[in-house]
């Protein structure tokens, strides 16, 4: 199944839609110093596996989803996706999940500002991170190993395995 652009109308409902910097954390959420990660399960499980419809006014988020399926809400999209996936949030997107439970698989949070100071130099690069992504990915396929492998590598090392700002 090929990658899907969902339809970016964000900015029209934007003002309805609350905006959080991690889902869930009402009032002054502590900064984040550049990166989040968590697992999937830690955050949707608390909220019986679905994500209301929100937005980040200043992060980015990628979930990669490892096994289980989930429904994605993108703007004014609603899409099923099954494991290995990939997922694209840029900043001021409006976004839920509903994720089948026990799906497992992690997010991580990147302050915008970071993420484009990082890649100022591929400006191709960072105006295709601008619209969000929907990615189904080959099972065992060497990007798709690589890229789980990268992120438990970085919550292994930066989170501790407790879903931590770093």
């Amino acid at each position: 199944m090929p990658e899907s652009r969902p339809k970016s109308s964000s900015r029209s409902r934007a003002g309805a839609t609350p905006v959080y910097s991690l889902y869930g954390e009402e009032g002054q959420a502590p900064a984040l110093d550049g990166l989040h990660l968590e697992s999937i399960a830690e955050r949707s499980r608390l909220h019986n596996w679905e994500i209301q419809p929100h937005r980040h006014g200043a992060l980015v988020q990628l979930l990669l989803i490892e096994r289980g399926r989930v429904v994605v809400r993108m703007d004014e999209d609603e899409r099923e996706l099954r494991a290995p996936a990939l997922v694209w949030v840029p900043a001021l997107a409006v976004h839920g999940f509903r994720f089948a439970p026990e799906t497992e698989g992690l997010v991580v949070t990147l302050d915008q500002g970071r993420l484009r100071d990082l890649l100022d130099h591929l400006p191709d690069l960072l105006e295709s991170l601008a619209e969000p992504r929907l990615v189904p990915l080959e099972r065992g396929a060497t990007v798709t190993r690589a890229l789980f492998a990268v992120g438990h590598g970085l919550r292994e090392d930066y989170a501790g395995g407790h879903g931590r700002a770093v």
